[in-house]
């Protein structure tokens, strides 16, 4: 399976022949990308290294809360750290010099969709991503949505469509049919 990040992923051959991703994410992207790295390993890092710290020296570690809760944070953390690498490691540099923008007449990665679901009053704004990267709520461009993963079955099925569209869901949601209102 192939994991994407903000843009397309596509696959490129190296020298000695084997597959390597690349991952096609703006310019301002890349920034964003880079101040979320540098923040995370010189301000996040060093103040859980304290937490943990802190928890070790109260005692046991058995049933200590706080040692627990450092320690997820340390893990969430260099998950993060590592994904964030990975991606500015492996960037597709022809479409980053290219300076294209993510498109808005259709659902593509990294869009923010208006879904209407049949039989409720108004939309919903979702953000169209990869959960592992956000978590299950994304703030871009300061606007806070939940994120719909493009491997999920409704995601899967907004994903490449046009604003207009409806989208029989009845296969994998209690509604029958869900429309593509609009794209940003």
């Amino acid at each position: 399976m192939k994991l994407h990040y903000n843009r397309k992923v596509f696959n490129a051959k190296t020298a000695a022949g084997v597959e390597q991703r690349l991952f096609r994410i703006t310019k301002d992207r890349k920034r964003e990308l880079e101040e979320e790295l540098e923040h995370r390993t010189t301000v996040l890092k060093p103040s859980i290294i304290q937490a943990i710290s802190n928890a070790t020296a109260m005692g046991d570690l058995k049933e200590n809360a706080d040692y627990d809760a450092a320690k997820n944070d340390q893990a969430e953390n260099e998950f993060h750290i590592k994904r964030i690498q990975d991606v500015l490691n492996n960037i597709d540099e022809d479409y980053l010099r290219s300076g294209q923008q993510p498109r808005t007449d259709i659902a593509d990665e990294d869009s923010h969709v208006f879904l209407h679901f049949e039989g409720e009053k108004g939309p919903r704004l979702f953000h169209l991503s990869d959960p592992s990267v956000w978590g299950s709520y994304s703030t871009k461009n300061g606007i806070v949505a939940p994120v719909l993963s493009i491997h999920s079955p409704l995601g899967s099925a907004v994903y490449g469509k046009a604003p207009g569209t409806v989208i029989d869901s009845s296969k994998f949601s209690k509604y029958k049919t869900v429309k593509i209102v609009s794209i940003k």
